[in-house]
């Protein structure tokens, strides 16, 4: 709904409930709730209603490093949403059984399953996940995207590749022939993860490199501030 559309849908329900269409409705009041009842039936209006009672996807992507999981677990915290990681999908599969946890496809499967039923039951939720282009876009249009209202916040740091493979030289489980494997990988998909896909969706980019820029309360505020 643009902006003619909402002012007009403000008057129509009342010239001083108009703050409260527009999203700055009393203290202890979701935005617009008092107008709802008012809009319903009417078919001008059909579209509000539908994103009124649509989840939001806070879609958190980024190259390997970039910090996507702890902003992903900020944000989730300021706006009071589960937040749903990759990364310890994959780490609860390698407590139950390592050999499992190298099928990429079964834990974006797996990753996906939780995030589809917290959707479908209206529920809007914070996600993180490496986005790869050409392949990663297809699946999140197909299965994700139609579920909710999607923005997507994309991390980057000049210290992000340093960052990744200190994580898992540091880590027992994986042997030296594992890690060389995986850096190799690292280095000729580098072209495919680091800029954000084209989702069709609202964007606002985060640098990670010291911190946080914008910072995340100014995300949060950027967030909700999405149709």
């Amino acid at each position: 709904m643009d902006a003619r559309e909402r002012l007009e849908c403000a008057r129509l329900v009342h010239p001083e409930r108009a703050s409260e269409v527009l999203g700055r409705g009393p203290i202890g009041q979701a935005p617009g709730a008092a107008v709802v009842p008012r809009l319903v039936g009417d078919d001008r209006f059909a579209g509000l209603l539908a994103a009124m009672s649509s989840p939001r996807i806070v879609l958190v992507s980024g190259a390997p490093g970039s910090g996507k999981t702890t902003l992903g677990r900020h944000l989730a915290d300021a706006l009071s949403v589960p937040h749903v990681n990759k990364d310890r999908i994959r780490e609860g599969l390698w407590l139950t059984d390592p050999s499992r946890t190298r099928d990429g496809d079964r834990i974006w499967g797996i990753w996906m399953s939780p995030v589809r039923l917290l959707l479908t039951a209206g529920v809007s939720v914070v996600v993180d996940q490496t986005l790869y282009r050409g392949t990663s876009g297809a699946d999140l249009w197909s299965q994700l995207l139609p579920l909710g209202r999607t923005v997507n916040v994309h991390t980057r740091s000049r210290l992000a590749d340093s960052r990744w493979r200190a994580k898992l030289s540091d880590d027992p489980r994986w042997e030296p022939e594992q890690l060389l494997q995986l850096f190799a990988q690292a280095e000729s998909n580098t072209a495919l993860w680091t800029d954000p896909l084209d989702l069709g969706c609202p964007r606002i980019e985060v640098n990670t490199t010291d911190g946080y820029d914008p910072t995340i309360s100014e995300v949060v505020d950027w967030i909700m501030a999405q149709p």
